[in-house]
This record gives structure tokens, C-alpha cells and sequence, in this order.
């Protein structure tokens, strides 16, 4: 298969890969599809040489513009460039009306481990992953990052064996037989991809050339296109028609990656449309200054355009924007104003591949789109039993976890629902796709959620785990939830849509360590601040535990004098009504308040406590007295030991001065 695969490097009949000369010939612009393909892989897998074999147009800091990037040999930045396959996409079309332009929009990511923050900024727009492999080493650790990352963010993935040519050609089928046998059972197996995979060896630059202008004939890249080509066949992405008057009407937001001066025209923003339309001579907000402007000119690689729609890689040109510095941000329609948020609530999951703990009120680095911030985190969970069957009248069954229909959910700021389930939406991978069907559209603050500790992992089929616990948490099954949420508090304000996927990592982790740093995905819900949900709504209840002691028991068994549970400066009032348990009889009393200002309280019981019980208390000192006798060895009470009044109650994790309370 490998040999027939090296040997075999011509274009199947019904495609035709477009020269640099002949980029916008017979194809009108309405049947080109974009399809955005990031680049991923371990530092100097020769991703950047791939793309160069693959690119017939490239643009800003395309094939390692960038100074730094040929002074240090790697890539340091995401770089944009293209190359376009003409074909037949479609089978429910006339055969005129299949015949389709496809544009491949490669983003070349970086491998370092330092820059996975701009690796995940350029693989939230894309539609489908090169997996770049070195043949030589196989999985490295930044190949492992970068498949999580896959799983979250794409559809499909094609892996890529580079540097086959360092192989001696005598054991080069061998060699990457066993290494392809090993990849399809060991790694990718275990993902939601699939251990049928397509597995190609290429050679994007045999012999490691450095001049560019003498550069070999790669191996296997006709290949490689065939099978680009045969997957969006098989799955093309799907964009919202000029007709479709849910996308038409829809806020744009596009998010933009490079930005620079154009002399005589003004400033030029290249990025790729998240949601909505873009027109010339649209007014646009530009973030994070909230410029807003108009846009004079629309190009896809060198190409112009009248408009633009949900998923192209366009530049635009816009009136020049002095004193401000623009590198990464969001391009917004007016009307539409950007979010800042401070705190918010996401529904998040986590990432079976993260080994470390992902425990509340502990900081995680989170990326939305290409900002990456420090946030406080604080993870609560919606227990099976807490969701209603059925929704009230002023609860929205989209607010309960369920999902809702498409027609009848509105959108946030551009992202509908049904982006979120959509199998081919930027950004939507299929562990986001398997997860997605059941997150809410917000957070539903009438409804009770449990905290958490510890973010629980999932418990893998017919295996044991998905509990958290620790460090004196309660041990959690992650199957007694239907979903997970946490609140974020950002060290820095970030501007972004309500519905932007998030991604939270240790990135202070070693970074040559093999362990994944990525922890949890999920999606922004709900704003938290005064004005908008107050953080005090939030019923997030927290279970306490305290225990206390018998001082004395009454003359006929109904009352306890009890000590230990509360300190001396404690407010006794507010744990009045509540249940305690005598230990070990089992019988279940009332606090009724204070007795007397050391701590001591009284508790009164529906039933009396067994006579022997009482009648220790009794030989223990009789009743009366605000502070009780000197106890033995025993606690006074017959050689049983000390009697325990152990009180159980949950109290609102963000509302301090909230009333206490006890599950019925």
C-alpha cells in the first residue's frame, strides 16, 4: 500500500490542481468553496515546507515571512496561503451545477511548545487537519497536543508522514508499514477519529534543501491533494447559501490575525468570517478598540470580491487607522456590539488526556479564539435528578439543558444553536459535536447545581475512574451529572461573542513534559456582573459537615445540650430549624438556638432518646448549668464514649450571606 501510494503521485480525471498563473478562470466565485485547513504538528515535522509544496498563492506571513521565523528556523506565527482544485462536489446537483472550485485555505501552525496558545487561535477556524508526522521519530509530545486539539476543534483529519526520503529505501516500506499499523491501533484508535484514518507518506522537501529556489520535487503530494480532495467530497463543509435568511440576517463577526499599512489605501485586516455577510461599503467595528469604519475593498488571495461569507479567508481594506496598534481581534457589524466580559459562566468538559487535578479556585490559562487569558475557576455541576422532565412556562427548555430547535432558539451574537451542533460549523470538532447536542444555550439560574472540587473525568466504558476527589473533596461520579459549568473569573477583560468555544490549559507545566497541559473545553454561556446576572443568583450549593458533642441530655430524653459544633463568636440564629443526627442512635433533632454565649446550643428531639442514652447524660451532671461538669475519659457517658451531633446542610458557594439549607 505505501509503495503503490509513493509510486502513484498523479491527479485522479474529474480534478485539476489550478496553477499560480490560472488562479480565477472558469469558475465563477459563487461555486468556490473555501475550505480552511490547519497544519498541525511537532516542531520541525517540515510543516512549513509541506505547505510550501502544496501552496500556489500565499499570503501575509505566509512559508515563514516573518523575521523571527528565518532568524530562529521555525515557525512563530500562523501563516496563510492557498491552492485551488477544480472538481465535482455533490451528487443531488445537475452535473454543471456540481462542478465546484475548491480553495484550500492552508494555515500553517507553529510546532514550538511555547506558542500552542497561537497554535489554538489559528485551529479554531478550520475545517479540516493536516496531522504532520516526522516518519523518522513518530509521535512527539506537541503531536499529541496538537491531536487533542484536533478532536476538539475539527471534523476530520488526514496524517500526514513527512520526511519519508530519511529513510533508506530498503526499509522504507517496512518501516512504515509497522509505523502506519501502530498509529492506526495505538493512537488513533483511542480518538473519536477513528483508527481508518488516512495515513500518507510524503517528502515535502527531499533533502532538506534550504534555497528555496533549488528545491527537489516533493513525494506524495499529488497524493496527499487526491485525498484532501476525496474527503471534502465525502464531507463537504457546509456554508449558509446567499438564500438562507437565517445566515443573511445573522451579526457578522469575522476574526482577523494580521493587520498592516498599506501606503495610498489605507489599513488592511486578513482573517476568516465567523458568522454572517460582508459587504463593500459595510460598516464595521473593529476590536478591541471599537473602531468603527467602512469597508472600501474585499480580496481573496488577490482576488476581489463584492462580498464575503461564513467561512472564507478574506482581506479587507478599510480607511487607515492611526495611533492604534492592531494585531489580533474581532470585526463586527454595527449593531452588534462585542461583549467584554469580566466573568462568566461556561458548560465545559473534560479532557480525558489531561493527568493533573482541575480543581475550583485554582487558575488555568483559557483561550478564546486567539486571546489567552489567566481566569479563576469554578466548577459546579447539574445533577440527572435536578433536571425537570418537562419545562416550566418561564423556564426555557433550551435553560434546562435541553437542546433546542434550531427555528425556534435565538441567536448569541451570530452563533445559533444549531452551529453548535452543525457537523460542519468552524470550531465545532467531534468531541465538541458529541458533546454540544445537550449544552444549554444559557445557564438556567432557577435551577440548584452541586459545586465541585474537582472537574470529574468521565468514567471510560466498562472501566473504572471518573471520579474526582482529594485533598479533602468528596469523591464524585461524573455519570450522576448531566452537565458541567464553570465560572471564570478573567484576570483581563476579553472580548468575545456569548457561544465562543474555550479551552483551558496549564501551559506553566513543563513543556517538554509528554503529558497533555490542555484540561477542559466547553462553551461561554452567561455574563456574570451586576448588570447582567448577578453572581449571588448563582445556586450553587456546597455540602458541610460539622460535627459536634453531648454535653448533658434533658430529664426525659427530648432535649440535648450540645457543644463543639459552633465557635463562641458563631451567630447561632442562623442555624436555627436546622436538622442534626445523634450518634449512633440514629434519632433526629431541631437546633433551637443558643444556650448561654460559649457555643453551647440547644437541640430538641421529636422522640426521646433511648433511656439508657438519657439516663448516661443524667449520671453525667443532671441538667442545669450553662458550662457542665469536668468530663472523664469516657465523655460522662457510661463507657460509651463521647456522643456525636453531627449537623449536614449546603450553603450557596457565591451567596455568603445566603440562608443555609438541607435536602429534604
Amino acid at each position: 500500500m505505501m509503495a503503490r501510494m509513493l509510486s502513484s503521485d498523479k491527479q485522479p480525471p474529474d480534478t485539476e490542481v489550478r496553477s499560480s498563473t490560472n488562479l480565477h478562470g472558469s469558475v465563477p466565485m459563487a461555486r468556490r468553496l473555501n475550505v480552511n485547513v490547519g497544519v498541525l504538528g511537532h516542531v520541525d515535522s517540515g510543516k512549513t515546507s509541506l505547505v510550501r509544496a502544496l501552496s500556489r498563492v500565499t499570503s501575509t506571513a505566509a512559508l515563514d515571512k516573518h523575521p523571527q521565523s528565518q532568524e530562529r528556523g521555525i515557525t512563530i506565527d500562523l501563516g496563510f496561503s492557498a491552492f485551488f482544485v477544480k472538481t465535482t462536489v455533490g451528487a443531488d446537483e445537475a452535473a454543471d451545477e456540481r462542478e465546484r472550485e475548491l480553495q484550500f485555505c492552508l494555515v500553517d501552525c507553529p510546532g514550538h511548545a511555547s506558542l500552542i496558545k497561537t497554535i489554538i487561535g489559528g485551529a479554531h477556524i478550520i475545517d479540516l487537519v493536516l496531522l504532520v508526522i516526522d516518519a523518522t521519530k513518530g509521535v512527539q509530545t506537541q503531536t499529541q497536543e496538537c491531536l487533542v486539539i484536533a478532536e476538539i476543534l475539527a471534523q476530520h483529519v488526514v496524517v500526514v508522514l513527512n520526511k519519508v526520503d530519511l529513510i533508506p529505501e530498503e526499509q522504507r516500506h517496512k518501516k512504515l508499514e509497522k509505523l502506519t499499523t501502530g498509529l492506526r491501533k495505538q493512537v488513533f484508535g483511542r480518538t473519536l477519529f477513528g483508527s481508518d484514518v488516512p495515513i500518507l507518506p510524503v517528502s515535502a522537501n527531499p533533502g532538506a534543501e534550504q534555497d528555496v529556489t533549488r528545491l527537489a520535487e516533493p513525494i506524495g503530494i499529488a497524493s496527499l491533494i487526491n485525498t484532501m480532495v476525496d474527503t471534502v467530497r465525502r464531507h463537504p463543509p457546509r456554508r449558509p447559501s446567499a438564500s438562507d435568511a437565517a445566515s443573511s440576517s445573522a451579526p457578522m463577526h469575522m476574526v482577523y490575525d494580521h493587520s498592516f499599512p498599506l501606503k495610498g489605501k489605507g489599513t488592511v485586516l486578513t482573517g476568516t468570517l465567523l458568522s454572517g455577510r460582508l459587504e463593500v461599503g459595510q460598516n464595521i467595528v473593529i476590536y478591541p478598540h471599537a473602531v468603527q469604519t467602512r469597508v472600501r475593498t474585499i480580496q481573496s488571495f488577490k482576488q476581489d470580491l463584492p462580498c464575503a461569507s461564513h467561512g472564507d479567508r478574506v482581506s479587507i481594506c478599510v480607511p487607515a487607522i492611526g495611533g492604534e496598534k492592531l494585531e489580533r481581534g474581532m470585526v463586527t457589524s454595527v449593531g452588534a456590539p462585542l461583549p467584554t466580559l469580566t466573568s462568566c459562566v461556561a458548560v465545559v468538559q473534560r479532557i480525558k488526556y489531561f493527568k493533573g487535578q482541575v480543581r475550583s479556585k485554582a487558575k488555568f490559562h483559557c483561550t478564546i479564539g486567539h486571546t489567552t487569558v489567566m481566569a479563576n475557576v469554578h466548577f459546579f455541576g447539574l445533577k440527572r435528578k435536578n433536571k425537570p422532565t418537562t419545562p416550566t412556562a418561564n423556564t426555557p427548555s433550551a435553560a434546562n439543558g435541553h437542546p433546542p430547535s434550531p427555528s425556534s432558539s435565538p441567536c448569541h451574537d451570530g452563533l445559533s444553536p444549531a452551529s453548535v451542533s452543525n457537523p460542519s460549523a468552524l470550531g465545532v470538532g467531534l468531541l465538541v459535536r458529541e458533546k454540544a447536542a445537550a449544552w444549554p444555550d444559557t445557564l438556567d439560574v432557577s435551577l440548584l447545581y452541586d459545586h465541585l472540587d474537582e472537574l470529574p473525568a468521565e468514567r471510560p466504558p466498562g472501566g473504572v475512574g471518573g471520579e474526582s476527589g482529594g485533598d479533602g473533596g468528596a469523591v464524585v461520579d461524573a455519570a450522576e451529572f448531566e452537565l458541567f459549568f464553570c465560572l471564570l473569573h478573567f484576570e483581563k477583560p476579553v472580548q468575545c461573542p456569548l457561544g465562543s468555544l474555550l479551552m483551558g490549559s496549564k501551559f506553566d507545566l513543563d513543556a517538554h513534559s509528554p503529558s497533555c497541559r490542555l484540561a477542559f473545553f466547553g462553551r461561554l454561556l452567561t455574563p456574570i456582573s451586576d448588570t447582567d446576572v448577578p453572581m449571588s443568583s448563582l445556586r450553587v450549593l456546597k455540602p458541610k459537615v460539622k460535627t459536634g458533642h453531648v454535653d448533658r441530655v434533658t430529664e426525659d430524653g427530648y432535649c440535648v445540650i450540645g457543644k463543639d459544633l459552633f465557635k463562641k463568636e458563631t451567630d447561632i440564629s442562623q442555624f436555627v430549624g436546622l436538622r442534626v443526627t445523634h450518634e449512633p442512635s440514629k434519632h433526629v433533632g431541631v437546633i433551637e438556638g443558643a444556650f448561654g454565649t460559649s457555643g453551647k446550643f440547644k437541640v430538641r428531639f421529636a422522640d426521646p432518646l433511648p433511656s439508657e442514652w438519657w439516663q448516661a447524660g443524667k449520671k453525667r451532671g443532671g441538667g442545669g448549668g450553662g458550662g457542665g461538669g469536668e468530663e472523664g475519659n469516657d465523655g460522662g457517658l457510661g463507657g460509651r464514649g463521647r456522643d456525636s451531633l453531627v449537623l449536614v446542610y449546603q450553603k450557596n458557594a457565591f451567596d455568603k450571606k445566603g440562608k443555609l439549607m438541607q435536602a429534604a
